[in-house]
This record gives structure tokens, sequence and C-alpha cells, in this order.
């Protein structure tokens, strides 16, 4: 049986984090075995730190596995948290959850269906119009998400219809692969991981999921939408200087470089 590393970035949660304790406590799938809860606090100034150390014991005892918290003083970006817990991790899948739980760990089973279950990078989306959108965000950010959508497509050549659900499962050479090369670090991070999934070759499949909005976030999806679009051109130019190439690759070329001079 595959293990699998649940990666939750966390930034100043203190009031949401009883709802993931709950969900790992009460309702985390009992057929998927757990290889570890990764909970990477991104420069908090609340009590979140000190919330998710007094509940570890808690946690471990209840899930056997092992729980930890990574964790660094100055905010860099969910971008950047995901990236640290992505080179940490060590199952033989991840899963990158939301502490809001607006997707339960309950559709993780739909992750596993006979003709998901070859994909390498697994993205679950409210938008293809066969998800369960139980609440759902108002209408304008509908539009503006749409149009961030579209732009994202059409930018990175990429056919996914949900780039920014925050419900996903990579296997490990894929975030492993992935983790390293990774340069975005705030709003734009999940397109950057695609792109670099689909740059790579890795074979994708989105699930529809059941999805439920929560008005907490913190999301200013106005000013991060336009980050946002600054973020997919800067993708373009690292990929454009090679920023997104592999070291062995960079050696490779290094490598014939060298042989081509000497010629």
């Amino acid at each position: 049986m595959q293990k699998i590393s649940v990666l939750i970035p966390v930034f100043n949660e203190a009031e949401r984090l009883e709802i993931i304790f709950q969900a790992l406590t009460q309702a985390w799938p009992k057929r998927f075995k757990l290889q570890e809860v990764l909970f990477v606090d991104d420069g908090s100034t609340d009590q979140t730190a000190r919330l998710i150390k007094k509940q570890i014991p808690l946690l471990r005892s209840k899930l056997h596995a092992p729980v930890k918290l990574l964790s660094y003083q100055i905010n860099r970006g969910k971008g950047y948290a995901v990236k640290v817990g992505m080179q940490v991790a060590t199952g033989d899948l991840l899963l990158l959850t939301d502490v809001d739980m607006s997707t339960p760990f309950s559709e993780l089973q739909k992750f596993f269906a006979r003709k998901v279950v070859s994909s390498q990078v697994v993205v679950g989306t409210r938008k293809n119009g066969r998800s369960t959108v139980l609440l759902a965000q108002p209408l304008h950010r509908q539009v503006l998400g749409k149009g961030f959508t579209y732009l994202t497509q059409l930018l990175l050549g990429i056919k996914i219809s949900d780039f920014t659900c925050g419900f996903k499962l990579f296997e490990r050479k894929a975030y492993q692969t992935i983790a390293p090369m990774m340069k975005i670090n705030r709003w734009g991070y999940d397109a950057e991981i695609l792109y670099l999934a689909k740059k790579y070759q890795f074979t994708m499949t989105e699930v529809p999921v059941s999805w439920s909005n929560d008005e907490r976030s913190k999301v200013n999806l106005l000013r991060d939408v336009v980050k946002s679009l600054f973020d997919l051109l800067a993708i373009r130019l690292y990929d454009w200087r090679g920023s997104y190439t592999l070291a062995s690759d960079r050696d490779t070329l290094k490598t014939r470089l060298f042989s081509w001079l000497k010629v």
C-alpha cells in the first residue's frame, strides 16, 4: 500500500486550525496509509505555531503517524511553504490540501478511481461542470477566477480547468522533481507547479471534487489575480532563461558546451 504525506501550508490560521485538526482525527479515510502530516508555518505572527505544537501529541496518537511542524520567521508566501514541504516529504504520494478543508478528505477516494490511478499528478477541480460546489463564491469572484483561468491556459498552454483548487495529489517522482525548481513564492505557484509537471511530461488528470467556499479566505481576488498575471509572465521568463532545467540536464549541457569549445 502506498503511503501518503499530507502537506498543509499555514499562515496566521489560529482561528481555523480546529477545522484541520478535526478533519485529521475524525475524517481521514482509514483505507489510506499516512506516511506523515507536514504543517508548514509561513512566518505566522499569531498563535498558529503554538497551537499546532500543542496539538501534535494528540494527532500523532490518533493517526499513528509522524506529525511535524516546519516553521520559519519571515513570511515568504504560500508557494514557498509548499516548496519547503515538498522537499521534506517522504511519502510515495503527497496530498496538498488547505487548512480550511474546503475539499474534505473523503474526496481523496476519487483520486484512486481506475481511470485516474495511473496519473502522476491529480488535480481537484471545481470548474469542469461535474464538481459539487456546496457554497459558491460571490459572482464577481467567479468571473475574475474564470478570466484568470483562461489567461493561464493561454499563456502557459495547459488544458486545466482549475489551477487554484487547493486539493492536489503528486507521485513522489513528480513532487521531488518539481519542488527544487519552484521560483514563484506567492499566488502564481499553482500555475508554476502544473507548468513544470507538463514540461517534464508527468501525466496529469483532473478530478471533479466537492468544494465549499470559506468566506474567511485571505485571498484578495482582484489584487492577487493581478499579481498572479505577473507571475505567469515570470514563469515564461524563467523557462526561457533555463531556470527550469534539472541540475543533471544542466551538467549535460555544460559537458557538451565544453566539448564543442575544445573542438
